[in-house]
C-alpha cells in the first residue's frame, strides 16, 4: 500500500511533466513544474505515476462505461438509498471539506464490513448506484457513486476497495471501487490511472 506523505492526508503524484498534489483534508488540488515539483517529489511518500506517452491533450481516457441491465427493485433501492446518504454527507458543511466528508463516509462504511465481496456482487452495486444516479437532480459522479457502492455493499457487510486517482495528459481524477484487486465494472482505461488514495 502506498506510504504516507509527510503531511496528513496529502498525496504528492510525479509524473514526467507535472507534479500533483492533492489534500484529502481540504480539497485542495495543486499542479506545478520546475523547482516546486522537484521539492513535492523529493518528500517522503511521493507516489511515482504511471508512465503514459504524451498526447498533449489530444487523447483523454475513455469514461464510457459498460453496458448494464436495470437493477432489480432490492438493488435499486439499497442504491437509492445510499446515494441520497452519500450526497446529503457530501452537502453538509463547508464545500471544500467535501472530499473529506466522503472519504470519511467511506473507511466508516470499510469499518463495517467482514467479508470481501464477490465481483459479480460489486458489479451489480455499482450498476445499480449509476443507475439510480440517473434520477438524482444533484451532480452525481464518479466519486459520489463509487462511494454510494461502497455503502451499498457494506450493508451485507461485504468489503471492497474504494480508489482515487489521477491521470496525467490531460490531469484527470477519477475514484473507482475494486474487488479482488480489479477494477469494478470500469473501463480497461481506467489502468491509466495512478491510485492516490485507496480505502482500505
Amino acid at each position: 500500500m502506498m506510504s504516507a506523505f509527510a503531511i496528513p492526508d496529502v498525496r504528492v503524484c510525479v509524473f514526467d511533466g507535472v507534479t500533483i498534489r492533492v489534500d484529502y483534508a481540504t480539497g485542495r488540488i495543486t499542479a506545478a513544474t520546475g523547482t516546486t515539483a522537484e521539492a513535492w517529489a523529493a518528500a517522503p511518500g511521493a507516489i511515482h505515476g504511471a508512465r503514459w506517452g504524451l498526447s498533449f491533450g489530444t487523447e483523454e481516457a475513455d469514461v464510457e462505461f459498460p453496458p448494464s441491465p436495470p437493477p432489480t427493485v432490492r438493488h435499486a433501492v439499497a442504491a437509492a438509498a445510499a446515494l441520497v446518504v452519500t450526497l446529503v454527507v457530501r452537502s453538509l458543511g463547508p464545500p471544500e471539506r467535501a472530499m473529506s466528508r466522503l472519504t470519511n463516509l467511506v473507511a466508516t462504511a470499510a469499518g463495517l464490513t467482514t467479508t470481501p465481496s464477490a465481483t459479480g456482487e460489486a458489479e451489480q452495486a455499482v450498476c445499480a448506484v449509476r443507475w439510480a444516479s440517473r434520477w438524482a437532480p444533484f451532480r452525481v459522479a464518479c466519486l459520489e457513486e463509487s462511494a454510494a457502492a461502497v455503502l451499498v455493499l457494506a450493508l451485507r457487510r461485504r468489503s471492497v476497495t474504494w480508489c482515487h486517482g489521477v491521470a496525467p495528459d490531460p490531469v484527470q481524477f477519477h475514484a473507482w471501487i475494486q474487488a479482488h484487486g480489479s477494477p469494478v465494472a470500469e473501463p480497461p482505461t481506467t489502468s491509466r490511472y495512478t491510485v492516490l488514495r485507496a480505502i482500505p
